[in-house]
């Protein structure tokens, strides 16, 4: 178990504020998640919560403090794998899972009428350089 901060990335609703950071949640062990809510109460997210939070690492690390020029961004994606950790970290059977997972997303694309899959240009926000390449983001409209 761990204690993290986190921001809430899912639609405003009773409890929860879009975007609102919520300090020293619990990362429980079977995945699952302990927040409080804006009333007080302690709801639990089961595993996959992290696509309702963006998790802002250990409460009150270094990465917390400063990552706050990142406020304001939509959290639109749900992460990105480095193929190389995907490769080292999983075993055959969760690398056919990631693999069907994905499949399951570019059907999906697909049938939307959507490019089944996008190219992307990443940048790791721990880079010298990312808040350069923020800026130019809110500069052309895409930013938040």
């Amino acid at each position: 178990m761990s204690v993290i901060d986190v921001r809430y990335i899912g639609e405003s609703s009773e409890g929860f504020t879009h975007g609102k950071v919520y300090e020293s949640a619990l990362n429980v062990s079977d995945g699952s998640l302990l927040v409080t809510d804006d009333v007080g109460k302690s709801v639990r997210f089961e595993p996959g919560w992290f696509m309702t939070f963006d998790n802002l690492g250990v409460h009150g690390s270094t990465r917390r403090r400063e990552s706050a020029w990142l406020d304001g961004v939509a959290k639109k994606f749900c992460g990105v794998i480095k193929r190389e950790d995907a490769v080292k970290y999983l075993n055959d059977k969760e690398k056919y899972d990631f693999h069907c997972l994905c499949n399951k997303i570019e059907m999906g694309r697909k049938r939307d009428g959507k490019h089944p899959v996008n190219a992307y240009l990443v940048i790791n926000v721990d880079e010298p350089y990312a808040k350069e390449v923020a800026d130019i983001l809110k500069r052309h409209g895409h930013w938040g």
